[in-house]
């Protein structure tokens, strides 16, 4: 249970589990805490469900017409490699930090050792597999970078993009289409993985509306 409430967690910040464990980590939240909070959330939500079962059960129509979107959808996945800059490490300033960058770009740009680079310089959870971040298909992506590697070619890097406490520099190494065309609206599998996909998402939406509601009914109480 804890584990897959991490990884939805991680996948609204669009990163890995690992990588987001690694960043919270960093920002002083314990492995307990991050435990206890998402064992929470997710008790919390149980209850939602079991209380309110046929507002969260996707109906037939809702499961056909999410495949039907899902059978429209074709996107691109990017295989990449990462170096990671924080804005300030081990007495760096955010303006050497940014200088670095630059710097670095346009070394890797003219066929510089992106491997040796990621090796000296990154601090990314992905620096101890070379800086291999793996497949990542474009809705995982920010806007900003997804704009960015739309134009690269294979083997070339991105400029500097400032994220979360820090600059990155991708390097494309692979792109493929992920389509879903072929998908049949009739397989049972299927059709299970979507009706709880939905209602996960329903229950959450509804879990985070009557926890919103008890919080101010507790402060109207109290004043």
């Amino acid at each position: 249970m804890i584990a897959s409430g991490v990884e939805e967690l991680a996948k609204t910040a669009k990163v890995t589990p690992e990588e987001f464990r690694s960043v919270i980590g960093k920002r002083g939240v314990s492995e307990q805490a991050l435990n206890d909070m998402v064992e929470a959330e997710m008790l919390w939500r149980e209850v939602v469900r079991r209380q309110f079962a046929r507002r969260v059960e996707p109906t037939d129509a809702e499961i056909d017409a999410e495949i039907a979107l899902m059978q429209q959808q074709t996107g691109v996945s990017y295989h990449l490699a990462e170096i990671g800059l924080p804005l300030k490490d081990q007495g760096r300033s955010e303006a050497d930090t940014m200088a670095l960058a630059d710097r670095l770009h346009g070394e890797l740009s003219a066929g510089g050792d992106f491997a040796k680079a990621v090796k000296r310089y990154s601090r990314a959870p992905s620096a101890k597999r070379g800086g291999d971040v793996g497949w990542v298909p474009t809705n995982r992506l920010p806007t900003e970078v997804a704009i960015a590697l739309s134009s690269l070619e294979v083997g070339q890097v991105t400029r500097p993009i400032q994220v979360s406490g820090g600059i990155t520099i991708l390097k494309l190494l692979e792109r493929k289409e992920d389509g879903a065309s072929g998908l049949d609206p009739s397989d049972a599998e299927l059709r299970n993985k979507v009706r709880t996909s939905l209602s996960n998402e329903q229950t959450a939406r509804l879990a985070d509306g009557l926890l919103q509601e008890l919080r101010r009914d507790a402060l109207i109480e109290m004043r």
